[in-house]
Parts: structure tokens; sequence; C-alpha cells
């Protein structure tokens, strides 16, 4: 069977890549298919914002309001444990994710196996105990919880600075807004022979199963993750 991609554009600073990026992984374990194959796409969410045109929920109280009671919602739902932000404007629009992005970026260069981890311990960080990124400290202590060393650690945080990095960081945000993403996560499909096919938001796992002919598990839980 011909190679299918996926593209997993995504970004740590949001609750719904993680969700999405959740579930696409566990989807990917229980189909086991070597055809399919996940590249995961770390991505600058508020160039994806700015590059479209779109608005993110902070700046649209009601979508704000909402994306709470949605979160439990989906807690339920998914097996996962995502909290409300105590102050999300801080959180989401003064400090950002662009240096975790970048050291992520910075594995995904360098080391592949690890950003799966890295990136759902990160996202941990924020979206379950409520602390910043922009800390080198919370940056480090999510790193070692995914396996890493102090070493590698700082090796990746230097890499994170570097012209390189940076570029690539661009690179995958301008692949991501260059396939018609407004947000994320986005996941691009692509086979050879046909137009690749770009589909938004966690919510959207079910049609992609049905574009890849493979079984839809819901949420697809496999006991509590954390």
């Amino acid at each position: 069977m011909a190679l299918r991609r996926i593209a997993l554009h995504y970004d740590c600073i949001s609750p719904y890549s993680w969700i999405g990026f959740e579930l696409m992984m566990r989807h990917s374990r229980i189909w086991n298919d070597p055809s399919v194959q996940i590249e995961l796409k770390p991505t600058f969410l508020g160039g994806i914002m700015q590059g479209s045109g779109n608005k993110p929920p902070g700046v649209v109280p009601g979508k704000m309001v909402y994306m709470g009671r949605d979160l439990m919602r989906l807690n339920e739902f998914t097996g996962m444990e995502l909290n409300m932000l105590s102050d999300p404007f801080t959180t989401l629009f003064k400090k950002g994710s662009i240096k975790a992005m970048r050291a992520i970026t910075a594995m995904d260069m360098n080391s592949p196996e690890i950003v799966e981890r890295v990136s759902t311990e990160v996202w941990k960080k924020i979206w379950i105990h409520d602390l910043d990124i922009t800390d080198e400290a919370v940056l480090m202590d999510a790193f070692a919880k995914a396996g890493l060393s102090e070493e590698q650690g700082r090796e990746f945080l230097g890499l994170a600075s570097t012209k390189a990095v940076k570029n690539k960081l661009k690179e995958n945000t301008e692949e991501a807004l260059d396939a018609g993403c407004f947000g994320a996560p986005s996941f691009i499909v692509r086979q050879e022979g046909e137009e690749d096919k770009m589909f938004f938001g966690q919510d959207r796992i079910e049609l992609l199963c049905h574009e890849l002919n493979l079984p839809y598990h819901g949420a697809a839980k496999e006991g509590k993750i954390f």
C-alpha cells in the first residue's frame, strides 16, 4: 500500500493541539500500520494566527468562557486532565510559547524520537500545572521528566536561539500556512499522486480516519495517561 504521511502541526500553547496530538498518536498506536507515517511538526501558532488573519479565543470573550467548559467535557471524553489557566492572557499572549517551540524544533532536527514525549511534558506544565514555560527551570524539569539528561536539556535550550532552529520553526509555520492552515492542531494528509488534504481541529480525527480508510476508535482511551 502507498505510504500515507500525516503532518501534524501543533503548538504546546494550545490545549486543543494537545488533545488532537494525543488522539492522533493513540490512533496510530492502535492501527500499527506501517503505511501511515505521522510527521510531528512543531509550529508557532502566533505565526499561524497572524498569517491567516484568524483570532484566538483570548480576544473573543465568549470563546474563552466556552473553552473552559469545553475542556472539562473533553477531559471526560479523552481521559486527559487539562485545567483552565489562572491568568490566560499572560500565559497565552504576553509570554507565549516561542522558546519552548524552538527547543522542541531543535529536538526534532537532532533527535526526533524524543519529540513526542517532550512535547507532552511541556503541555503538562501549562495545561495541568499552570506553570510558566518561558521559565527555563520549568522547561528543564519537563525535559527531565521526558527522560533527557541535564546536559541534553541545556544543549537543546542553547540550540533554540540559533538561526538554523529559528528558520526551521518558521519553515514549519509557513508550510502550514501554505497548506491553508489557520489554527492548531492541523493535519495535512499527503499521498503520492494525490493533492494534499488539510484537516483542522481535534474533532476532525473521525474524518481523517475516513480519508485514510482506517477505523475510528473515538477517544481511543488507553486508561489514564498521567
